[in-house]
C-alpha cells in the first residue's frame, strides 16, 4: 500500500506489496523489491536497487547509487549513502552523488541502526557492508570503506576513508581507525581504542596492545580446538612466521604481505611488543 501523501518518481520500479508510509519521498529511478516497506517521512532517492524484504524505516535516508540486499533493515534516522567527507568534494550538487559517486553496496539481512551513516566512495571508488553485519548506533563507515560479512560495528565506532575490515570482526564501543588502515577476520577491536596500524586476523586488541586471540569468536564461527591451536602458534612463534606451515600461517602471512601502515605484533610472542 502506498500512502496518498507519499511522492514516488514514476521512474521507480515498485514491485509487488511495496509499503510506502505517510509523507514519504522516493525519487529518482531505481527499483523496489517485493514485500519492501519505506517508512512515514523516509527519503529514498537517486539510482538506487532496494531488493525484497527490505525495510528503510520512518526518517531514514537512502540517496545516491546505492544497492541494497534482500532482509536488510535501515532504521530510523540512519543515513545510506550520503556525500563522501572529503574536502575535495565540499559544496557539490547533490545530483553528482546520483551520477558520479558511487555504488554503496550492503548485502542482506544487514541492520543498520539509528543516526548510523555509511557514505558514498570518491569518484571511482566503491563503499561496501557484507551481509549479516550489524552497525550499532552511531556507527560510521566513512567514504571507501569495505566491510566483510558477518561484521559488527559496536554504537559509535568509527571508519575512516579506505579501511577494511575482515569477515567476523568486531569493531567496540566508541573505536575508532585511521584511514587506510585494515582490521583483519576474526579480530576484536575493544571500546575506546584508536587504531592506527593494521590489526592482524584473530587478534583481541585493547587499546593499542594486541593481547591475545580471539577464541571466543573463533569458536563461534565454529573453528574447532586444533584450528585455533594452529592460529596460537602461528603468533607464539611470531619471529618465524615465515616458516610456519598450515592455512592460517599463510593466510597471516597473506595480510601482513598487503600491509601498508604497518602492524600491531602480539605483545608475548618473542619478547615483541606492539
Amino acid at each position: 500500500m502506498i500512502d496518498p501523501t507519499a511522492h514516488v518518481s514514476p521512474d521507480v520500479d515498485v514491485a509487488a506489496d511495496v509499503e510506502i508510509g505517510s509523507h514519504a519521498v522516493v525519487g529518482g529511478s531505481g527499483s523496489l523489491g517485493r514485500g519492501v516497506q519505506i517508512g512515514h517521512n523516509a527519503v529514498v532517492e537517486g539510482d538506487f536497487e532496494i531488493a525484497e524484504g527490505c525495510r528503510v524505516d520512518h526518517g531514514a535516508l537512502v540517496r545516491g547509487r546505492v544497492r541494497i540486499g534482500a532482509g536488510t533493515w535501515i532504521f530510523p534516522f540512519a543515513a545510506v549513502g550520503t556525500a563522501p567527507e572529503h574536502r575535495a568534494h565540499m559544496g557539490a550538487d547533490r545530483s553528482d552523488f546520483a551520477r558520479g559517486f558511487g555504488p554503496v553496496t550492503i548485502g542482506s539481512n544487514t541492520h543498520v541502526r539509528e543516526f548510523a551513516t555509511v557514505n558514498l566512495p570518491l569518484p571511482g571508488g566503491r563503499t561496501a557492508v557484507g551481509s549479516d553485519c550489524y552497525l550499532l548506533a552511531y556507527s560510521h563507515v566513512a567514504h571507501d570503506v569495505v566491510v566483510s560479512d558477518s561484521v559488527t560495528l559496536a554504537t559509535q565506532a568509527l571508519l575512516g576513508g579506505h579501511s577494511t575490515v575482515g569477515d567476523h570482526a568486531y569493531v567496540g564501543l566508541g573505536a575508532e581507525t585511521h584511514p587506510f588502515t585494515r582490521i583483519g577476520r576474526y579480530a576484536i577491536v575493544g571500546m575506546g581504542s584508536t587504531i592506527l596500524k593494521d590489526v592482524l586476523p584473530y587478534a583481541v586488541m585493547i587499546g593499542a596492545r594486541f593481547t591475545k586471540i580471539n577464541r571466543v569468536g573463533m569458536s563461534r564461527g565454529g573453528m574447532g580446538a586444533d584450528e585455533m591451536e594452529s592460529v596460537q602458534r602461528c603468533y607464539d612463534q611470531f619471529a618465524g612466521i615465515d616458516r610456519a606451515e598450515g592455512p592460517h600461517a599463510e593466510q597471516v602471512r597473506e595480510f601482513m604481505r598487503g600491509s601498508k601502515r604497518g602492524l600491531y605484533r602480539p605483545e608475548w610472542a618473542d619478547g615483541g611488543k606492539a
